[in-house]
């Protein structure tokens, strides 16, 4: 590594260093991954347990409930799902206008949460998909107007509907 002796006396040292510290990096980065990927097969096998389970103690069900449809019915891999997850989502729609019925873009309808939010386009119209059933408060603004709250009561399977008027909090110069 001295390339005829132009290199400098300290380059060998230093490459020897930076080589022993490359593959001790390497060594640390290659663990990490194949920690990672045993990581993943747990959690693949560990849901898969779950899931056989699951599906013995439906089958059991089922087979002890075989005379009675209504109870039956309740063990399904379906039914135990929309338990979990709940049946289905709501919708909020709506349009935003001014004290003059005219259409404001821009307007931002946001949960209290912070986990549902849209932005209303130049027609003033607003659209938020998949909330969970439930009630929210949603505030309503934009730059120029007072904000408004509203209490929505939001039902699986439905599209609620919000229309809203902004008051504008400019004065007019006279």
């Amino acid at each position: 590594l001295t390339a005829n002796d132009n290199m400098p006396l300290s380059f060998q040292s230093k490459f020897q260093a930076e080589g022993a510290n490359c593959v001790s990096l390497s060594n640390v980065f290659f663990g990490l991954n194949v920690e990672k990927q045993m990581a993943t097969s747990a959690k693949i096998a560990a849901n898969n347990a779950i899931y056989a389970s699951v599906i013995e103690m439906m089958k059991d069900g089922q087979q002890i409930f075989k005379n009675d449809p209504a109870t039956k019915r309740l063990f399904t891999f379906s039914r135990m799902i929309s338990v979990y997850v709940g049946e289905g989502s709501a919708s909020l729609r709506g349009r935003i206008v001014n004290d003059l019925n005219l259409p404001v873009e821009g307007a931002t309808v946001t949960s209290m949460d912070q986990k549902y939010k849209a932005t209303s386009n130049a027609k003033g119209q607003y659209r938020i998909g998949r909330i969970s059933e439930g009630s929210y408060v949603f505030t309503v603004a934009c730059p120029g107007y007072a904000p408004v709250d509203l209490l929505i009561d939001l039902t699986a399977g439905t599209a609620g509907i919000a229309n809203v008027t902004l008051a504008s909090v400019m004065k007019k110069a006279a």
